[in-house]
């Protein structure tokens, strides 16, 4: 009996599945759960959430946690755990979309309307991440403003939840 298998015959106890290439999928699977890994050690830990939306598994981060009302300078907080995750993806060399959403019930602060404030945002988050080493070539960066709100207009407690950054991988 062979335990790192050879060829997956019966005498195997890996099965030839490990020996195939991951598939696109599989691939980001793994990055989501060793970004997960990695940002559980970090002072946002408790806010981030990790959902997979048609088949694109993201990082979902309050904007409550990263920015004060209306600006667009990162939290310490929100640097620390952005520091970790500089490290999945430099270590990955992974393509990502940095999305920002606002609150429909969100003053937009200097900024003329909440997509600004959205769009510069992502920049920041952007700007960060590249201030750590990512490449900036591997990055891009979209603010939506109050445009997709998760639970628009019920409460300005579930309008709170529509701002937020997410991080998607490219597929």
């Amino acid at each position: 009996i062979s335990v790192f298998g050879n060829g997956g015959g019966s005498n195997s106890i890996i099965p030839n599945i490990i020996n195939r290439p991951l598939s696109r999928e599989e691939q980001l699977l793994a990055l989501r759960q060793r970004s997960k890994s990695s940002l559980s050690k970090t002072p946002l830990a408790a806010s981030i959430k990790f959902p997979i939306i048609d088949k694109t598994p993201l990082i979902r981060i309050p904007s409550v946690v990263m920015f004060k009302p209306g600006e667009v300078s990162l939290s310490p907080a929100a640097r620390s755990s952005f520091h970790h995750l500089s490290m999945e993806l430099m270590a990955n060399d992974e393509f990502i979309r940095i999305e920002s959403y606002a609150s429909p019930d969100e003053t937009p602060g200097k900024f003329k309307t909440l997509q600004a404030l959205s769009v510069e945002r992502a920049l920041s988050v952007m700007k960060f991440l590249a201030s750590q080493g990512v490449k900036v070539q591997n990055m891009a960066i979209s603010g939506y403003g109050a445009e997709k709100a998760i639970h628009n207009g019920r409460s300005s407690a579930q309008n709170t939840k529509s701002a937020r950054i997410d991080i998607l991988y490219k597929q």
